[in-house]
């Protein structure tokens, strides 16, 4: 904080601002992917979000910092946008719960990698320089890669939209798939957030508490694996759907109500790997819903902008909510919890079942 003179909450704010982007502008990042393919909007993205995040190795005061981290987070938003419609042109629909297991499960390896590493930098500019090569590697990994689309993928080979349709943002089951990912996104960022210091309310040592948190964020790449598996082999998204976030849920009031032990280090991790398969499965369903008419097939990265607008505004808004209404009542915040990840599995599982389609391809605007 000395080095750019700035407060606690003005350096929580430099952590959080990169949300605020996809809150607004995943929709007309979603429409562009749509119109120009992913490659290209990726490429822009990376390239011009490699030039902010330099910038910031000379910067010496707090505004240009938190100005040059937004715009970068401005042209990073792609990124997330793009993924429905990219594993949408690589998987079959029934490879797809597999394919958004390991991609909803890269996230957390590289925020644990991150926590991992961060130590080791000699300075913050050091680490601001290898942050800001990485977007420079991943655009010369899509210059030099070909044509991507592969054979049978669920969305394989339909024109570029030059027009969104009415019919997208008229979508139910669109909507639905958007809010559980409200509820997912803010839940997950609440947890984050009270995590070590309910537990040491508990009664726990600060370091048992910080050992559990890094225990559950490891559940978490592993349960989107595990998840994506898992209805793989089932073959059915609504019933399992609704399954795991309640059982989640409850494993989550099982983990925080029952004296602090043993059980405590298993049923939090536990929990995790439990709703992080739910969150991964929720995700598989914008890729697929084009294949019940829900909206054209070309406007899949649209409709995950939808999606990722919802999550984006779902992390600012819960934490914010449920720090208004539970404060420092921390079996209020679980129970909360518990209640809105429920919600969520009643909300995705009335939906049309997607498991149930025909492994075949149908789709989409290339890359």
């Amino acid at each position: 904080m000395a080095l750019y003179r700035c407060t606690a909450p003005q350096l929580a704010a430099i952590a959080s601002i990169s949300f605020l982007p996809g809150a607004v502008l995943s929709v007309p990042f979603g429409r562009w992917i749509d119109r120009v393919g992913s490659k290209k909007v990726l490429c822009v993205g990376f390239a011009a979000a490699s030039v902010c995040l330099l910038l910031r190795i000379w910067v010496k005061t707090y505004w240009p910092l938190l100005s040059l981290t937004l715009i970068a987070g401005i042209f990073l938003v792609p990124t997330g946008v793009a993924s429905a419609k990219l594993l949408g042109e690589w998987f079959s629909s029934k490879e797809m719960p597999i394919a958004f297991g390991l991609y909803g499960s890269s996230a957390g390896l590289g925020a644990a990698i991150g926590f991992a590493t961060g130590n080791l930098f000699p300075s913050v500019r050091v680490a601001f320089l290898v942050i800001a090569v990485l977007p420079l590697l991943l655009l010369g990994a899509w210059l030099l890669s070909g044509e991507l689309t592969a054979c049978g993928a669920v969305n394989g080979s339909a024109p570029a939209v030059r027009k969104m349709s009415s019919v997208l943002l008229r979508s139910r089951n669109l909507w639905k798939v958007a809010v559980c990912a409200f509820i997912a996104s803010g839940v997950s960022l609440v947890l984050n957030t009270y995590l070590t210091r309910a537990l040491t309310f508990k009664g726990a040592l600060p370091s048992a508490a910080a050992a559990i948190g890094t225990i559950l964020n490891l559940s978490m790449i592993a349960g989107g694996v595990l998840g994506g598996g898992l209805t793989a082999k089932v073959g059915r998204y609504n019933r399992l759907f609704l399954v795991l976030c309640v059982s989640g849920g409850a494993l989550l009031l099982a983990a925080w109500f029952v004296p602090f032990g043993v059980f405590t280090y298993l049923a939090f991790p536990l929990a995790a790997l439990v709703l992080s398969g739910a969150v991964c499965l929720n995700m598989a369903k914008i890729s697929l819903l084009p294949l019940i008419g829900e909206y054209k097939p070309e406007e899949v990265a649209t409709a995950n902008g939808v999606s990722n607008m919802c999550m984006s505004f779902g992390s600012f808004l819960l934490p914010v909510l449920v720090s208004a209404a539970a404060g420092e009542r921390y079996p209020l915040v679980f129970l909360l919890a518990a209640g809105a990840f429920s919600a969520a599995g009643i909300l995705g599982s009335r939906m049309p079942e997607l498991g149930s389609l025909p492994d075949r391809g149908t789709f989409s605007a290339g890359n």
